[in-house]
């Protein structure tokens, strides 16, 4: 296709002087009272005709038509703009506008691209054409790099949009802190830290008289056991009522079952995962949909290094761990776009009364005889060393933990994982560099073979 016009007339403004092509039949005095005769120019770039026929393309002849009579208003610019900014029928081929500006014998071009699009490629305003301005100079056309930039910034402020709508229904979200297995250790450390630092905190344990310490401190104490459904409840309706939603679920209630697998008793096996992991997914389940309705919340699963290695004789233990790493990884994906975060803190050696538990749950749950009973003896030792001999100082405080925590509260975007102590990530990574097989034989070194 190519531009058939049957008719050149001329305008001028000031000193400057055009040669412009009008459609068929028109004439300067059109009423139009441009006197750059723009309109004009922007006309010539719709008439399109078809180089075997000579026809105007079907498409465009009826926005040609609609142009053509407004064309009997003043001044149609608004209109031709209005008429340019509609989206594209069709693209069409290229076309030259020779322009002679000042009466100097060179020629000014209009850029090839021109169409119903030309809004945004040859006649971004009612300014002018490029190469040609109202009554100015000529515009500067936009480089690649700077119309790519007006794009980016369009996308983003209508992500930004969309996120802004996805408005709470409560006003203010609510962030209460609700932290289970507050009794002693990285739970009581860090119910204290928090509320220290400012935050509402809710400490919570079985025996709510163990709390009395942190009740003198500021913190609001509850009766709470993970393994009793109404329990749970009842702890997490408190919350609700008082705060609107629990905003923080530390998940943190847990201890170690250590022995042989064989050895240990099945209930005590489904003790350990009530309270290492059922308990956790009830009390994620129970604070979730209050989180989901404010569109913010924060769910901290306490893990351990164990859930990336297993030490002998701790087998159902660890088994808990690997669990709490699965899970978290899995809800992490499916409640972030409710604006929820899940974390996971992974501690190593952490000073606390663990070793204790671990070495009564390890007499009450295996049997005294046996096959194995040689070696969880060596395992309860084995763990009371490490919790008290030189290993410790590759350890830490709970207060470690407790600050770990407060981190990923106050974050924007929380790191999924976070890793404590110096003896979780040395650990950690000696367990990544070597194959199973090697791993095993450094567990010899280190623990006695079971054997008849």
């Amino acid at each position: 296709m190519n531009l058939n016009p049957s008719v050149v007339a001329r305008g001028a403004s000031g000193n400057r002087h055009f040669d412009v092509p009008l459609l068929p039949g028109r004439h300067p005095e059109m009423g139009c009272s441009c006197p750059v005769t723009e309109c004009r120019i922007r006309l010539a770039g719709l008439d399109r005709r078809d180089e075997s026929t000579g026809e105007r393309d079907a498409r465009v002849a009826d926005r040609i038509d609609t142009f053509v009579q407004s064309m009997e208003a003043p001044c149609p610019r608004a209109t031709i703009d209005r008429l340019l900014s509609k989206p594209a029928a069709t693209k069409f081929a290229e076309i030259n506008h020779p322009l002679r500006l000042g009466g100097e014998p060179s020629h000014r071009q209009i850029p090839p691209r021109v169409g119903i699009h030309s809004h945004i490629d040859a006649f971004p305003t009612l300014g002018g054409v490029r190469g040609v301005a109202h009554g100015g100079a000529a515009r500067h056309r936009p480089r690649l790099h700077e119309r790519a930039s007006r794009i980016k910034t369009r996308v983003c402020r209508k992500r930004n949009k969309s996120r802004t709508n996805r408005l709470p229904l409560m006003a203010t979200p609510s962030k209460a802190v609700l932290i289970t297995g507050c009794s002693t250790g990285i739970g009581a450390e860090t119910a204290r830290h928090l509320a220290a630092k400012g935050w509402n905190v809710y400490a919570t344990a079985r025996k709510p008289e163990t709390l009395s310490d942190l009740e003198s401190a500021g913190v609001k104490t509850l009766a709470l056991d993970v393994t009793d459904e109404a329990s749970m409840k009842a702890a997490v309706d408190a919350v609700a009522e008082a705060e609107g939603a629990v905003g923080v679920l530390v998940n943190n209630a847990g201890y170690s079952q250590s022995g042989a697998v064989e050895s240990i008793e099945l209930d005590s096996i489904r003790r350990q995962f009530e309270t290492n992991v059922f308990g956790l997914i009830r009390m994620s389940q129970l604070c979730l949909p209050g989180m989901r309705d404010q569109a913010w919340g924060r769910i901290v699963n306490i893990g351990s290094m164990g859930g990336k290695l297993t030490f002998p004789g701790g087998g159902i233990y660890h088994a808990t761990k690997y669990s709490v790493e699965a899970i978290s990884d899995a809800m992490r994906f499916e409640v972030n776009g409710f604006g929820v975060d899940v974390v996971l803190i992974e501690p190593g050696l952490i000073t606390t009364e663990f070793a204790n538990a671990a070495n009564t749950s390890l007499d009450e749950g295996t049997a005294a005889e046996g096959p194995y009973a040689k070696f969880n003896k060596f395992v309860g030792e084995m763990t009371a060393s490490a919790y008290e001999g030189p290993l410790a100082k590759l350890g830490g405080g709970p207060d470690a933990v407790a600050k770990v925590i407060e981190k990923a509260l106050d974050s924007k975007r929380p790191r999924p994982r976070y890793t404590v102590t110096p003896s979780a990530k040395l650990t950690i990574a000696q367990r990544k560099l070597v194959s199973d097989r090697t791993w095993d034989r450094i567990m010899r070194t280190q623990y006695p073979t079971p054997k008849s």
